[in-house]
């Protein structure tokens, strides 16, 4: 994030946590993580940047975007969206990118 940065300092980011994958919630990865633990690390990881004066970096909650309970209707297989489900993303992310404040200047 530091290198983005130094040549973009004022630049929007956004971090987009997992979606919701059921069935692979607890599973541990190959980093020793669940998608639960890697949701929370990856939200403590942008708070921090936050905190330390970053104004341009936002967070969305994956989970926001597609609960456990919505999977179904969203995945064909429980990780690979629907072509139904790629439009029930679109929207969500859409709106949710739309709640983000535009840079100023």
């Amino acid at each position: 994030m530091e290198t983005v940065r130094d040549g973009h300092p004022d630049t929007p980011v956004v971090v987009l946590t997992s979606l919701a994958a059921p069935g692979r919630e607890q599973a541990v990865n190959s980093a020793g993580m669940t998608l639960v633990e890697t949701r929370t690390t990856t939200a403590r990881a942008v708070r921090v940047l936050q905190r330390l004066g970053d104004r341009a970096l936002h967070l969305v909650d994956g989970l926001t975007l597609v609960p456990v309970a919505d999977a179904a209707q969203v995945y064909a297989d429980g990780l690979h969206p629907t072509p139904e489900g790629e439009y029930v993303l679109a929207d969500r992310i859409g709106a949710a990118l739309g709640r983000i404040p535009l840079p100023r200047g």
